[in-house]
C-alpha cells in the first residue's frame, strides 16, 4: 500500500534556510498543507505543474493539496520564494525505504520583499540615454563654437577691433590688450602681420606699407606706443582715467587708418574697372 508523506508549509514573515530534498517512490501521494495570506489557489496549483494533483481542498487561508509523481529523478516544486526538492525513485531500482512522514517549516518572503538583481535592460536604457544626452550636448557645444567662429569671421577689421577693446582687462594688462587689438586690426585691414614685434619695429613696418599715411597719423601712433611702452616696461603706474583716454586716442588713430584704407581700396577698384 502506498505511503502518504505530510509536509507542513507555514507562510509567515521571517527567514529560515530551506532546500533539502526528500526521497519518495513513484506514485506516492504527498500531502501538503499550505498556509498563506497572499497566495491564491490558482497560484499554488500552478506550482505543481510537474506533478499530478490528486485533490485540492481550501479552508480559509489553508490549502491541502495531494500530489504524486510518475517520473523518476529530482522533482522541484517552487512555492513563493521557497523550493521543495523530491528525489523520486522506482521501486524496482531501489531497496531504500522512504521516510514515512516529515515536517518542514517554510517561511517565504512576499514578492515585494525579495531583492532582485538590477535589470540589465534598464541599465542598457540608462546607458543609451546618457550617451544621447552626451552626444546632444557635444553637438550643441560644437555648434556654438562654429557659429561664433562664423560670426567673427564675417566681422570687418574695425568691428573686430571694437569687440576686442570692449574688455581691455585691468590696469596691469590694459596696454598689452590694446596693443594686441591694434596689431590684429592691422593684420585684417592691410594683411600685415606685426604680432610679436616691438613698437619701433611696428612703426617701421607701417612706414613701409604701400599706403600713404599722413604724418599726423604716424606721429600720433608713435607717441601712443612710446607711452604704452613706458606703462608696460617701467614702474610708472597708469590710472583708469589715463587708460580710457589712451583707448580713445588709439581708436581715433584706427578710424583714420580705416578711412585711408577704405579710400585706397575704392581707388584700386576704380582702376581695375577702367582697365576692364
Amino acid at each position: 500500500m502506498k505511503k502518504n508523506i505530510l509536509i507542513l508549509l507555514f507562510f509567515i514573515l521571517g527567514i529560515i534556510a530551506f532546500g533539502e530534498s526528500r526521497q519518495i517512490y513513484i506514485g506516492d501521494i504527498v500531502n501538503l498543507r499550505i498556509e498563506s495570506d497572499y497566495l491564491t489557489a490558482k497560484e499554488i496549483q500552478e506550482s505543481f505543474k510537474n506533478a499530478d494533483v490528486v485533490s485540492t481542498e481550501n479552508k480559509d487561508d489553508e490549502y491541502i493539496i495531494k500530489v504524486r509523481f510518475f517520473e523518476t529523478g529530482t522533482q522541484e516544486i517552487k512555492i513563493g520564494d521557497k523550493t521543495l526538492l523530491f528525489e523520486v525513485q522506482s521501486r524496482l531500482d531501489s531497496e531504500k525505504t522512504p521516510e514515512e512522514q516529515y515536517e518542514q517549516d517554510i517561511i517565504p518572503e512576499k514578492p515585494e520583499n525579495i531583492k532582485k538583481p538590477f535589470p540589465v535592460s534598464i541599465l542598457l536604457y540608462i546607458v543609451i540615454i546618457m550617451a544621447v544626452i552626451f552626444g546632444v550636448g557635444f553637438i550643441y557645444i560644437i555648434s556654438l563654437k562654429y557659429m561664433r567662429f562664423r560670426k567673427e569671421k564675417n566681422l570687418s577689421p574695425f568691428e573686430r577691433y571694437t569687440k576686442r577693446c570692449k574688455d581691455i582687462g585691468n590696469i596691469e594688462s590694459a596696454y598689452v590688450n590694446m596693443s594686441f587689438a591694434f596689431k590684429e586690426y592691422i593684420y585684417y585691414a592691410v594683411n600685415k602681420r606685426i604680432y610679436g614685434k616691438t613698437s619701433s619695429e611696428i612703426m617701421s613696418e607701417i612706414n613701409n606699407l604701400n599706403i600713404c599715411f599722413d604724418e599726423e597719423i604716424l606721429a600720433k601712433l608713435d607717441k601712443w606706443f612710446r607711452y604704452a611702452d613706458m606703462c608696460k616696461y617701467t614702474s610708472y603706474a597708469s590710472n583708469e582715467e589715463e587708460i580710457n583716454q589712451k583707448l580713445e586716442e588709439l581708436t581715433d588713430i584706427v578710424m583714420m587708418i580705416e578711412k585711408i584704407t577704405n579710400n585706397q581700396a575704392s581707388k584700386d577698384d576704380n582702376t581695375l574697372t577702367d582697365k576692364g
